[in-house]
């Protein structure tokens, strides 16, 4: 892979770096016996749960199962990309981030994406400063037919796009830098004559920011009524459109714990709102809400309300974002509906009725209950009275709050005039039906070793050699290979710590499996560190008991089909003698 950062340096990296700290940094935590506690920052919780291990250098929420190292946490709380972790993990410590694999050309396009946010700077100024340029005043005129002043349009950097193949491409700063302009979405390279030319031709640009205000996308929107009307970056190393909200990072300026926060749909709804006052709005781009977007909403307030277009597109947008939400919706979290009339969007409505006649319409916005009771009536397939309380029930199960349950259970009862204690009674016995589907880590004494062994490397220095087990490596045991490679890091790095274990595994399909048993509570009697060695002592005695059970079946198998050498036979006696010791 092109650019890849060394593995070593991750390493480095996470040895440097104190897990404690960084998430010190960013929540307050309390020193509690060997470990540090807080409130989680990733779900709602009163009584804390969330727990950061210094000897391991890895957190762990038991509330809702957020787990992981140094990176996962600024990768989850900062709401970036594995390799923007790297990045503030790796300013933070002064470090320079090497690269593999990079040709010269390459090199000098995009060393870093911190190369890559100046590039994105760089084409918001030229951008800003197309939309001030007397010659297409056409721009700037179309804005302020819009309502916007000149303080809203600066404040968002609004930008525009000229009608023309190469004005970015061809540029004499920029064309210096195609490859980059063509990984971040700006420009794009002709197939037939090899040549470049922009992506973005006569169009409003709406730059889109991360939290920390960089640019990492644009959005741009037609003067006129050609197709596309709205065009998006593409994803890039720096873009992901499932992640971004537009007009978050303008929110956190102004406060970075509001009440409530705004969703709607378009980018000119989000700065008409933000213009009249409304400055907790923010827009997913072109697409449906997220389970990303929602998380990140509910990181910063406790109740999100949705406003989207008043045509039927946008009232499906609404119910999928419902949907979504209810995993979200711990008790005093909430999330309302604001409807508006079929032809209407947020930006119109305020334009037509005014700053008040919005804030009566957040201050009646519809309630969770109200809003899924109107969805479910006005679709056919749900008249039937029976279908549509089973239905119910069902979706009162998704949310995890008991709170917001009973409330919706009691609407419930009051809308189908159904007994109310008939109801939660009914919901009790498909909970009952529904305990079956969870999933428990079965203990086995594979995982009891692997588990062991990922919380705590330094058994490994009590002169435990794994080459016995070598001997067997190509002996098809589901997770064998894992441990054999578990105990080769740990022989090679005696001090490594856990946040640094499993990183190794961070590109491939086993981490998340790891990452769970890293942090898996494995029930003893005695939780004196003497006694847990002992414990994976005897689970790793039971694995070698497995491999000689295996070797055994092997060569009986084997014996059975075309028989054995005379010293295959002698290796199954001695096998076969060896596992009745």
């Amino acid at each position: 892979m092109k650019g890849r950062i060394p593995r070593s340096f991750i390493d480095n990296l996470i040895n440097q770096t104190n897990v404690i700290d960084i998430v010190n940094e960013r929540i307050q935590l309390k020193k509690q016996g060997q470990n540090f506690t807080a409130c989680c920052p990733f779900h709602n919780e009163k009584t804390p749960s969330f727990i950061v291990n210094d000897r391991r250098q890895t957190y762990h929420c038991f509330g809702c199962g957020a787990h992981g190292n140094s990176i996962d946490f600024v990768m989850e709380f900062d709401n970036i990309s594995f390799i923007e972790a790297i990045e503030t993990l790796a300013q933070r410590l002064n470090l320079e981030i090497p690269r593999e694999n990079l040709n010269s050309q390459e090199l000098l396009s995009l060393k870093t994406s911190s190369d890559a946010y100046q590039i994105m700077f760089q084409i918001t100024e030229h951008f800003n400063t197309k939309l001030k340029d007397y010659k297409n005043r056409d721009a700037m005129d179309y804005l302020i037919k819009r309502g916007l002043t000149t303080e809203i349009i600066d404040r968002f950097e609004l930008g525009f796009s000229e009608n023309a193949w190469g004005t970015i491409s061809n540029h004499q700063y920029f064309k210096n830098h195609l490859v980059s302009l063509e990984n971040l979405g700006i420009s794009i390279k002709s197939q037939k004559h090899h040549t470049y030319y922009d992506r973005f031709r006569n169009r409003i640009m709406f730059p889109i920011r991360n939290t920390s205000g960089k640019v990492v996308g644009f959005g741009g929107r037609v003067l006129d009524n050609e197709k596309p009307k709205y065009l998006n970056s593409p994803e890039t190393i720096l873009f992901h459109k499932q992640k971004e909200l537009y007009g978050l990072y303008e929110l956190l300026k102004v406060n970075r714990n509001p009440k409530s926060i705004l969703i709607v749909e378009g980018y000119m709804d989000v700065i008409s709102l933000h213009q009249a006052g409304f400055q907790n709005t923010v827009a997913c781009l072109g697409t449906a809400t997220s389970d990303h977007h929602l998380r990140t909403l509910f990181r910063y307030t406790n109740e999100v309300i949705c406003c989207y277009d008043g045509d039927a597109a946008g009232q499906n947008a609404a119910w999928k974002t419902l949907t979504n939400a209810l995993k979200f919706l711990e008790d005093g979290k909430e999330i309302k509906f604001i409807s508006l009339n079929k032809d209407e969007d947020p930006d119109s409505f305020i334009k037509n009725n005014g700053k008040e006649a919005f804030t009566d319409k957040i201050i009646n916005a519809e309630s969770l209950a109200s809003f899924t009771f109107e969805y479910y009536q006005k679709n056919d397939q749900y008249l039937n009275k029976s279908t549509l309380t089973k239905n119910i029930l069902e979706f009162i199960e998704l949310i995890p709050g008991n709170a917001n349950k009973l409330i919706l259970t009691k609407e419930l009862s009051k809308n189908l005039f159904i007994n109310e204690e008939q109801l939660i009674k009914l919901n009790s016995q498909q909970k009952v039906k529904k305990i079956k589907k969870y999933k428990h880590i079965k203990k086995t004494p594979l995982r009891v070793t692997i588990s062991l062994l990922l919380q705590n490397p330094q058994f490994i220095l009590n002169e435990v050699v794994p080459s016995s087990l070598q001997e067997v490596a190509e002996l098809k045991i589901p997770g064998l290979p894992i441990l054999i490679e578990l105990l080769e890091i740990c022989v090679t790095n005696p001090y490594i710590k856990t946040g640094q274990l499993i990183e190794n595994w961070r590109d491939r399909d086993e981490y998340s499996y790891l990452k769970l048993l890293s942090t898996w509570e494995i029930p003893m009697q005695d939780e004196s560190s003497d006694n847990y060695f002992d414990y994976f002592l005897d689970s790793l005695d039971s694995v070698y008991a497995l491999c000689i059970d295996k070797q055994i079946e092997n060569l009986q198998i084997k014996s059975n089909k075309v028989g054995l050498t005379d010293l295959e036979k002698k290796e199954l006696t001695r096998l076969i003698l060896s596992s009745k010791d």
